[in-house]
């Protein structure tokens, strides 16, 4: 299905058959069949979009990462089963990280596969959550460590649901599409730091371009790297880390990656992989963009850190910046890696 959307309203890769497009939610939802339509979302989410959602079946998640466990996701297949449906129909996942997370697992597992459609409504589904194919729920309390790589038929993004998120919310969301600019696309971090004031306007006009780089931008990576085994490590910038903080203190996704990669970029320096200069400059924009600085190394981080996905043996496949734009992906051995985490 060659150039399905021009750059300016998405990007369609034939490699995973599944694409961006960007436009109305309203337009979506006049295409889809309400009787094979089946909608996971989340409470909040619903309340501010009824009169679109309420006309399919449809099964409200909690919120927050306590919806991304089995028990939950038995839930919703009990809920799929006594509205008796088939593989045919069509998943819709409607909201933020988690619902996508967790809709394109159940989509992934249930009947061996159902088609789905993820809208995420928040910045941080957006730029990361909703684009790459990656599904996953926690498991006694250690981040996506079950799960499966499915793409979805289309990710379908509207800008206007940015207008209804809190501020901790949007600023939440800023540390993922960030990232995107720190390991792959120096002219998306340029674009940031020249547009920091209508970024905290959310002018829609702004937001809309650089939605555009940043999740265009993660799915060509992703066509490089289908099956998450290479360069693709490269968007795991800041999660070591980052993922840590975010399970042992409870906090939400994005401000712990920004946490992991503060200490990421510390430690880029202390490997001499990033030069003073290139670390202000990204200090810089994180300050600009009101996220947090370093988290403080301690020893309780040390289990999630262990059990980390990128583990190997008594190695860790670690992310470096290099430059901005540019990251580098090292096998660090855990004891060195302790290290640099308590000097950073």
């Amino acid at each position: 299905m060659q150039n399905r959307f021009s750059y300016r309203h998405g990007y369609w890769s034939d490699v995973l058959d599944t694409g961006i497009e960007f436009g109305a939610f309203s337009d979506l939802v006049a295409k889809l069949k309400t009787e094979s339509v089946f909608v996971i979302t989340d409470c909040r989410v619903f309340t501010h979009y009824e009169k679109f959602l309420s006309k399919y079946p449809h099964w409200c998640l909690p919120e927050g990462e306590q919806a991304k466990t089995a028990d939950v996701v038995s839930q919703v297949y009990e809920y799929l089963l006594m509205e008796n449906t088939d593989r045919n129909t069509l998943l819709l996942g409607v909201g933020g990280g988690v619902v996508t997370d967790v809709t394109g697992f159940v989509a992934s597992t249930y009947k061996r596969g159902m088609p789905f459609i993820l809208v995420p409504t928040s910045l941080l589904a957006m730029t990361d959550a909703a684009i790459g194919g990656k599904n996953g729920i926690n498991f006694r309390g250690y981040k996506n460590v079950i799960g499966c790589i499915n793409q979805p038929a289309l990710t379908y993004i509207d800008p206007v649901f940015l207008h209804t998120l809190s501020a901790e919310h949007y600023y939440n969301g800023l540390a993922e599409m960030l990232k995107t600019a720190f390991v792959l696309d120096e002219s998306l971090l340029s674009d940031i730091e020249n547009n920091v004031d209508a970024i905290h306007r959310r002018d829609e006009v702004i937001l809309n371009r650089l939605l555009q780089k940043a999740s265009c931008a993660k799915l060509k990576l992703v066509e490089a790297d289908v099956s998450d085994k290479g360069i693709r490590h490269v968007l795991n910038f800041g999660h070591t880390l980052g993922h840590a903080v975010e399970m042992h203190d409870m906090i939400l996704h994005g401000y712990a990656v920004a946490k992991g990669m503060a200490a990421a970029l510390r430690m880029s320096v202390n490997k001499g992989y990033l030069s003073a200069s290139d670390y202000g400059r990204c200090d810089k924009v994180m300050k600009a963009l009101k996220l947090p600085g370093s988290i403080k190394m301690h020893d309780k981080l040390m289990p999630y850190i262990e059990k980390d996905k990128k583990r190997r043996q008594e190695k860790l496949h670690f992310v470096f910046l290099s430059t901005p734009g540019k990251a580098l992906v090292e096998a660090v051995d855990l004891n060195e890696l302790k290290k640099l985490m308590y000097a950073s």
